[in-house]
């Protein structure tokens, strides 16, 4: 990568040979984890998505008005259920995948899922939902 460097010639091209590089460098750290260390990671990223995606849903019924007025929950609000409850089988599958010894590597993705988490069903809560 560092013969490369040389031959840039824009910020633009800059640019994509960083994000290429971190994305290189991304694929090698995965391929030399274990199969247990790959589920971790998984298992770890998933929640905080799902969060993000129900926080996401939250946002398009509030900015579009998608299904407010109806009497009976919506699609917006079963795929909200569904995002949020499916977290449940990823967080066991975290808690049984991690390395108990490292307490950093336990820590940092449940915060992660908890403010996640938080922010999705605080805005429910926020507009009133």
């Amino acid at each position: 990568m560092e013969r490369e460097a040389q031959f840039i010639e824009s910020d633009l091209e800059a640019l994509g040979w960083a994000l290429g590089g971190v994305f290189a460098s991304y694929i090698e750290r995965v391929k030399a984890m274990s199969l247990r260390q790959r589920a971790n990671l998984v298992a770890a990223a998933a929640p905080t998505i799902m969060s993000l995606l129900a926080l996401s849903v939250v946002l398009i019924v509030v900015t579009t008005g998608w299904e407010r007025r109806l009497k009976d929950e919506g699609a917006a609000a079963h795929i909200f259920q569904l995002l949020i409850v499916g977290q449940l089988p990823f967080m066991a599958a975290f808690l049984i995948t991690t390395s108990w010894r490292r307490s950093l590597t336990i820590v940092r993705p449940m915060l992660f899922q908890v403010a996640a988490l938080a922010l999705a069903l605080g805005s429910v809560a926020y507009f009133k939902l």
